[in-house]
């Protein structure tokens, strides 16, 4: 992954247009020609920091965490050649980087995988990788990228058995990665609005430990993942 290494992007300093805010610097390819798009980016980017730190209820400032890298790529092709990933978006938290094309450069997905490894822990736990993982990133961006509500989504998904939570741990779920995402997002938002970020950041960090598991659930919030789960369905309405 050198290639992502911000050092190693930014030595061709004639490739981008870079801006400096209070915890973040853009870069932004200079084949983007829009000379309104750096200010709006900046200003959504402000906007999704905001965001996340009402979310997991960060007091500013903080003064632990580096400035994140943001680079913006015109379209796929670009985005490839510079970082060899073929995603729309990816992250690399160990860099403090993130790596956009314009359609979602002003989502709070990739930055809320920085903020949590930062804070809390780098998210190591295979078996629920995708359920508080990336759950939580998509839940980050619901009103941001995704406008509408999570749970009317989740029930609707959930009409197929396919993308139940119990499915979604054991690796058995559907294949569809969006679906398997919202329904997770959905489930991250009930733990979250139920019982509070507080333990949320418990549940993270029990959960990457050593050889943890779903017991991790009843220590945090004194009950099962299968009670927790069935809570969440009544709470969607399935």
């Amino acid at each position: 992954m050198e290639m992502n290494r911000p050092s190693y992007l930014l030595k061709d300093t004639s490739f981008w247009t870079s801006i400096e805010d209070k915890y973040f610097r853009l870069h932004i390819s200079n084949s983007i020609t829009d000379s309104e798009y750096p200010h709006k980016l900046q200003v959504a980017q402000q906007g999704v920091f905001n965001h996340l730190f009402k979310l997991m209820e960060i007091k500013e400032p903080i003064d632990s965490l580096p400035l994140i890298d943001i680079f913006i790529f015109k379209d796929i092709e670009e985005k490839y050649s510079k970082t060899q990933v073929k995603s729309s978006a990816h992250s690399i938290p160990p860099y403090y980087a993130a790596y956009y094309l314009t359609v979602n450069a002003g989502g709070a997905h990739e930055i809320a995988h920085i903020l949590n490894s930062h804070l809390w822990c780098s998210f190591s736990n295979e078996q629920f990788d995708m359920l508080l993982n990336e759950g939580f990133s998509f839940y980050s961006d619901e009103g941001i990228i995704f406008k509408f509500d999570f749970y009317e989504t989740a029930k609707q998904i959930l009409k197929s058995k396919k993308y139940q939570i119990n499915r979604i741990i054991s690796s058995s779920a559907g294949d569809s990665y969006e679906k398997q995402a919202f329904v997770s997002g959905a489930f991250v938002k009930y733990l979250i609005e139920t019982y509070g970020i507080e333990k949320f950041g418990e549940l993270w960090l029990s959960i990457n430990k050593e050889e943890a598991d779903e017991e991790v659930f009843k220590v945090v919030y004194n009950q099962s993942i299968s009670n927790l789960e069935s809570n969440f369905y009544l709470k969607v309405g399935v």
